[in-house]
């Protein structure tokens, strides 16, 4: 996939729940985000990218595989984190992508953050509940699991007897 395509498009979109730009790689401002939009709706932080969309780059001695190693060992549980380095336009972009984790609630260093429109918060008692709330509908039970290729004549009916019972 080309990823300045991805970039271009979302230059082209405003800062939200799902898009963050950031100016510099600190580790604590982008577990931060990654760990609310985990609880949120997932997204990508694009950094190298000032709010106003000003290309600034990141240097070329930035290691994108001890970033992926790092947000992987201070987010928990362990999640769906995607670190790229994009060259768009001559500058080095780095590009985070993650999606709604499956195991929320997500916390960094104990806290739990959630995304509200272009901001990272703590999230209160209310969000908490709406977090566990999503996370237990996302839960899936093996009676809910497809089994692809399985027809009634599949079913053991002494075991369905013994559910039923």
């Amino acid at each position: 996939m080309n990823n300045a395509f991805i970039v271009d498009n979302l230059l082209k979109q405003t800062e939200g729940e799902r898009l963050a730009f950031m100016r510099d790689a600190r580790v604590d401002d982008v577990a931060i985000c990654v760990t609310a939009m985990l609880n949120t709706d997932g997204g990508d932080i694009l950094i190298g990218v000032a709010d106003n969309k000003q290309l600034i780059g990141i240097s070329d001695e930035f290691d994108f595989k001890e970033l992926q190693q790092t947000l992987n060992e201070l987010v928990k549980p362990l999640s769906p984190i995607d670190v790229t380095m994009v060259e768009y336009k001559g500058v080095n972009l780095c590009l985070v992508s993650v999606w709604r984790g499956s195991q929320m609630p997500y916390h960094y260093k104990g806290t739990i953050y959630i995304r509200s429109i272009t901001e990272n918060i703590i999230a209160t008692s209310k969000e908490l509940m709406n977090v566990f709330s999503i996370r237990k509908s996302m839960d899936l039970s093996w009676e809910r699991t497809p089994v692809l290729g399985a027809d009634i004549d599949d079913l053991d009916l002494n075991e369905v007897q013994k559910t039923i019972s």
